[in-house]
């Protein structure tokens, strides 16, 4: 085998390690060494991949978002919002994970991140298309950030309900939250206009700050709820 193949295999056990760690304990419970004892690693083989369990989740993150995420041109947000609920419903226990994460926020931070990736590009995309269309001026300011913020915070909220309820049958985000954006965007974007000539320049700045929201309820461990996970992790 060779030595790229086997560090990906190595890489990959631990990845799956804890996978299955996050089916058993919430995730500021799961510890390197948990995982190291279930891939069978030590330690040291541990942090020569990753600096440490953050790391290791960014990571997974990662791996799912590249499963789910289209490479090549910028979905619509419309389509970029469907790929996080796919990801969100096809991974609803590592999920749970994030929301619950309230005294390590730097888990959901970094899910945040990943999510911005995503949803920016084709939020920009939404504003030049609409400028387009209308002949008209969108400058980048404190309301156009708070207008995504507001569509990311509602689809957060759609995500929460799906994880802590009970399951497909409970999955309002798959057909509302489409709805939401097909009615309300591109007249939100037209109200952010501006009469040309009042711009110099347009910038794009940095729209960060993307959060998922503080659920209202406690985070109740899934071992507890009397229903089967039946999302797959990735």
């Amino acid at each position: 085998m060779k030595q790229s193949r086997i560090h990906s295999v190595i890489r990959q056990g631990i990845m799956d390690a804890f996978h299955r760690a996050l089916r058993k304990s919430y995730f500021h419970d799961i510890t390197v060494e948990d995982i190291t004892a279930t891939a069978d690693v030590s330690r040291t083989t541990f942090y020569r991949y990753f600096q440490d369990i953050y790391d290791l989740a960014g990571e997974s993150f990662d791996a799912c978002f590249r499963e789910h995420v289209p490479s090549g041109d910028v979905p619509s947000l419309r389509d970029a919002f469907s790929i996080l609920t796919s990801l969100v419903h096809d991974n609803a226990l590592p999920c749970r994970h994030v929301i619950s994460d309230m005294d390590q926020p730097t888990l959901r931070r970094t899910y945040a991140g990943r999510m911005e990736k995503l949803l920016i590009p084709s939020y920009r995309r939404e504003v030049l298309a609409v400028e387009e269309k209308y002949g008209i001026i969108i400058p980048m300011d404190e309301r156009a950030t708070f207008l995504l913020t507001a569509y990311v915070e509602a689809w957060a909220g759609f995500s929460i309900r799906y994880v802590y309820g009970g399951g497909k049958e409970d999955a309002p985000s798959k057909a509302l939250f489409p709805a939401l954006l097909d009615v309300t965007l591109e007249p939100a974007l037209k109200s952010l206009a501006v009469e040309e000539g009042t711009v110099a320049e347009v910038t794009w700045p940095q729209l960060g700050g993307l959060r998922m929201p503080e659920p209202d309820m406690p985070g109740p461990s899934h071992m507890d709820t009397g229903r089967q996970e039946d999302g797959t992790d990735c």
